[in-house]
């Protein structure tokens, strides 16, 4: 999903270049799901919190989300087990923070230009993860999805999330 308008070509190209190379065998439907783009900014990531489903109705392609398994469990945000956000501005992490993840007590991580992170400093670390990295051990090998750095310290849901080599 996008909050930004500029979000729709970034999303297919993390699909193109990421989930179909690095998970050739996740299914879309099953695994993903593009949502798209909405305008409301704060006021989109309220009513998500509440009832995902009364603003997302169709993928992007026009198919009723809720004839993708992806999609069957998912009633509101709190059915998420981590907002990861990515991006910079407003609505940006701290939106996603203060409008998302406090209440719904979903873990909220994410990336961002250098220059929005002291923003977030207020909520570190008890509102936003600081122990998952997206990282390359060597410059062109597979990423791993979410390196865990601490993970004990994390909730029991978020350990469960493998790394992409596992996934494969």
């Amino acid at each position: 999903m996008a909050v930004w308008a500029t979000g729709p070509p970034q999303i297919e190209k993390t699909i193109s270049n990421v989930i179909k190379v690095d998970f050739a065998s996740k299914i879309y439907g099953r695994d993903y799901i593009n949502i798209g783009y909405k305008a409301g900014n704060q006021g989109l990531i309220n009513a998500i919190l509440r009832d995902l489903k009364a603003i997302y109705i169709t993928d992007v392609q026009g198919t009723d989300i809720n004839q993708f398994e992806i999609m069957k469990p998912i009633k509101n945000l709190k059915d998420f087990s981590l907002i990861i956000g990515i991006g910079s501005g407003s609505p940006g992490l701290k939106e996603w923070i203060q409008f998302g993840g406090d209440p719904s007590q979903v873990p909220v991580a994410g990336g961002m230009t250098a220059v929005e992170a002291p923003l977030l400093y207020p909520y570190y670390p008890k509102q936003l993860l600081d122990y998952w990295v997206v990282c390359r051990e060597q410059p062109n090998s597979k990423p791993h999805w979410l390196k865990n750095i601490r993970n004990s310290s994390l909730p029991k849901k978020i350990r469960k999330i493998p790394s992409r080599q596992s996934n494969q």
